[in-house]
């Protein structure tokens, strides 16, 4: 498969992903240089403020945090680390140039998280605010989320969101794309129907916070056996 050409800059945030070992698991960083062999210099992954130790030869990931408006995608590159050092004293690792894969954002993975989210419908300007009403999501993903709703929306129906993540709520734009009725607990509960939404508006920064809440709740179902 030929490589992408390169989406990542100096100063871009990145996560760096090993795969195996005992450094296995996800770690924010920086991309702090880019030589002209196209090897890059990344801020050091850190663990409770120790430096990860990774081995020379050993293959990572890199998924860069922030989307493509263009093409409309997002990057994983694939590639392996070639040495550490400390630039102006700062730690780096460094990994060759990678190899990198264009994912599509309906590619998107969602995962199941019930976080409390609260909506409304999106008004028009000098229109009264409509009431929020307080519900909680089904799954999340880097293009929309499912959440619970005591009567549906229409599909087509823009809704403004706020996802209370654990860090400080993100704020969207959303299109309701289907309903459906719900059974069981959460009928009972009053919370009827399923409404699967897609962002039609949302600040980038938002949405790599999202992203990166998803894939630490990734991280944590793997660690869990759930998937």
């Amino acid at each position: 498969m030929p490589s992408e050409p390169a989406p990542v800059g100096v100063n871009d945030l990145v996560e760096l992903e090993i795969p195996d070992g005992p450094a296995k698991g996800r770690y924010r960083s920086r991309v702090e240089l880019i030589d002209e062999q196209g090897q890059l210099s990344l801020a050091a992954p850190m663990r409770e403020g120790a430096r990860v130790p990774v081995s020379s030869g050993t293959p990572v990931r890199l998924h860069v945090l922030k989307a493509d408006p263009v093409r409309g995608a997002r990057y994983v590159g694939h590639t392996t680390v070639v040495g550490r050092t400390d630039a102006d004293r700062v730690p780096v690792l460094v990994v060759a140039a990678p190899r990198w894969e264009r994912i599509q954002l309906r590619e998107w993975t969602r995962v199941a998280a019930m976080v409390p989210v609260r909506y409304r419908p999106l008004r028009t300007p000098g229109e009264r605010p409509p009431r929020w009403v307080a519900t909680h999501s089904r799954d999340l993903g880097g293009g929309g989320l499912t959440l619970h709703a005591p009567k549906p929306p229409e599909p087509g129906q823009l809704l403004e969101v706020v996802i209370e993540l654990p860090e400080r709520p993100v704020g969207a734009v959303v299109e309701v794309v289907r309903t459906q009725a719900t059974e069981g607990s959460e009928a009972e509960a009053g919370s009827s129907w399923s409404v699967a939404v897609k962002f039609v508006q949302i600040a980038e920064a938002d949405r790599d916070r999202l992203i990166g809440f998803v894939l630490r709740r990734q991280a944590e179902m793997r660690r869990m056996g759930l998937i």
